[in-house]
């Protein structure tokens, strides 16, 4: 009881100090257009530009279903968590294969439907560096509206242990629906 207790606390404190940057982009974005309004719409667009601008992930659209599928090999998060500061001493590069965490967005990512495919590699190396690295790497995947996203899957990967394979979370609405173990 007392460990679930110190992982909400934990959750909640860095939920709420990840929102803070949200809420200053929108002020900054606000000061560059003529209208707030402006910056609310390009806050709510289903911007996925960061995804595509980047060397690390791939992106493909499927205009018929309106989903989106992001990916990014192991190898690849492990640069960019360098790249970002975070600690990735836990996670283990050198296996026989290089796995794939996947982000499959169903229709406007607005609405918060996402089914997350996490590699065991990843999971091992995120529960190794604690919920704090947890919810950074989750940030770092999801940034802007991953914050929700961010505190539902740190508390659900400290409270596991170690994974013996990838594991899928399926998120409706920024809320945790269902786990499957691959």
């Amino acid at each position: 009881m007392k460990k679930n207790l110190v992982l909400l606390v934990s959750v909640a404190l860095l939920s709420s100090a990840l929102l803070v940057p949200i809420s200053v982009n929108a002020e900054s974005l606000g000061n560059n257009m003529q209208d707030k309004s402006q910056a609310q719409e390009v806050i709510q667009s289903d911007d996925f530009s960061y995804y595509e601008n980047s060397p690390y992930f791939n992106v493909q659209k499927n205009k018929v279903t309106g989903d989106t599928e992001i990916t990014i090999t192991d190898s690849n998060l492990v640069k960019l968590l360098n790249k970002s500061g975070i600690d990735t001493t836990g996670f283990n590069t050198m296996v026989r294969s290089n796995g794939v965490t996947k982000i499959v967005w169903h229709g406007q990512a607005r609405y918060g439907n996402v089914d997350i495919y996490l590699s065991r590699n990843v999971l091992n190396g995120m529960y190794s560096i604690g919920i704090n690295g947890i919810a950074a790497t989750v940030g770092v995947l999801f940034p802007g509206i991953g914050t929700a996203i961010a505190g539902v899957i740190a508390a659900e990967i400290a409270g596991h242990g170690l994974f013996d394979r990838g594991v899928i979370y399926k998120i409706r609405s920024f809320k945790l629906s269902d786990i499957v173990y691959q």
